[in-house]
Formats: C-alpha cells, sequence, structure tokens
C-alpha cells in the first residue's frame, strides 16, 4: 500500500532533509532573512512518530525529491507484519519489532495523546500484552483500584492529573495496602534533572524517553522490578 500526501508550498531545503525524521528536527535558524523559522508549540516529534508508526506496521515513511513544495510518502505491506528476516536497506534494527511473546503480561498506559496511545498499544499487542489505556491520571488510579499491572507507564504531562502526582499517589496506596511496589516507568519527551529527581524520589522504576523505539519498550517490559 502507498499512500503520499504533497503540496506546491516553499519545500524543504535539501541540507535539512536528513534531519527532519529525527525527534526535535524543527528546521529553525538564526538567520531573520530566513523562511524556515520555529513554529510557537511545535515539539519536533511529529514525523518522528509518523516514521515510527509506520516502521510498527513494517512500513517506511520517506521524503520523496520534488522541484516544488514537499511530498511524503507512506508505503506499508499489505500482507504481513512480521518482522522480515533480511538486513534492512538502512541497517536500522533499533526500529524494527523484536519478536517476543508477551502473553500473561498486563499493561497500564496513561497517556493523552491519541498518537502515541496508538503506537504504543500496536507494539503491545503485536507481542500478545494485555494493555489498558487512561488518559489522565484519575483514570488510572481508577483502574488500578479494579487490579494490578505488571507494568505501568505514565505520562509525565497529563491533564487532570499530572504523571509525577499519579505516580505518589500509587505509592501511597503500595505502602497502604503493605504490598509489593508496582513496576512504575514515567514516558515523557522533556526528561529533565528536575524532572527525574522528582520521578526518582517519588519511587519511580526508570525512565521512557519519546519517541522510543520498539526496543526501547521491550527492555521496559523485560526488566526485571
Amino acid at each position: 500500500i502507498v499512500a503520499e500526501v504533497a503540496d506546491e508550498g516553499r519545500g524543504i531545503p535539501l541540507q535539512h532533509q536528513a534531519r527532519i525524521f529525527e525527534p526535535f528536527g524543527l528546521l529553525n535558524s538564526d538567520d531573520p532573512a530566513s523562511n524556515y523559522r520555529l513554529d510557537e508549540g511545535s515539539t519536533g516529534l511529529g514525523l518522528s512518530i509518523s516514521r515510527e508508526l509506520a516502521h510498527v506496521m513494517q512500513g517506511e515513511l520517506k521524503l520523496v525529491s520534488r522541484e516544488i513544495g514537499s511530498c511524503f510518502r507512506l508505503e506499508v505491506p499489505a500482507e504481513t507484519w512480521e518482522v522480515p528476516t533480511e538486513k534492512r536497506v538502512d541497517d536500522d534494527t533499533a526500529n524494527q519489532v523484536p519478536k517476543w511473546d508477551g502473553s500473561g503480561t498486563s499493561v497500564l498506559l496513561a497517556e493523552d495523546n491519541n498518537i502515541n496511545v496508538m503506537y504504543a498499544v500496536a507494539l503491545l499487542k503485536k507481542w500478545n500484552v494485555e494493555v489498558d489505556v487512561a488518559s489522565d491520571g484519575l483514570e488510572a488510579l481508577k483502574l488500578l483500584k479494579r487490579r494490578q499491572y505488571d507494568v505501568i507507564l505514565l505520562d509525565v504531562q497529563m491533564p487532570n492529573l499530572d504523571g509525577l502526582e499519579t505516580l505518589r499517589r500509587i505509592r501511597a496506596q503500595d505502602k497502604s495496602a503493605q504490598s509489593d511496589s508496582q513496576r512504575v516507568f514515567m514516558v515523557t519527551a522533556f526528561a529533565d534533572s528536575d524532572t527525574r529527581d522528582a520521578a526518582t524520589l517519588a519511587g519511580a522504576s526508570g525512565f521512557l524517553a519519546k519517541p522510543f523505539s520498539p526496543l526501547e519498550l521491550l527492555s521496559v517490559l523485560t526488566t526485571s522490578s
């Protein structure tokens, strides 16, 4: 399956094309005369996450050279999602989906971004992992009252109740119930030292930086508590 999205705008200069798929790969310039300025509120993660989603489906998202404007092409195999046995052309093994049977493993994913949810759930279901999704910390706590999970993935920045406060309440519940601490990993694109220190103090089991590769997510799932 091939899908293309094209425009006839100003295009992307050749010298910038190699980095637009990198995390935080913003087209920015200190030159006041440049047409390529940083859009307010942009994180530079959209194309990186989109390519990760394509890789989950064993496909590819690429920029096709044009004289005018830009053209992005999505190519997805129509018959199979199996991991290819041949070596990828770009040898980008980190973005291939490793084989693993996670049957019997349960995950609670607390994330308010639909694209991030789609990406993570696609990977987890491919590994036969049971996953429940919460759109914020309050919903996550409600789900935790019903059952425990093998792994909890908490986005740091969520509406209503953020990841750090959710983590604190989870640890308080663990202590009150005198139960073993659940494995809670903080997921964030902005893992500054203050956030990491606060999360570690609150009892985080570890961190997962956005955008994460399939191998990085698998490492979290298979790490011993």
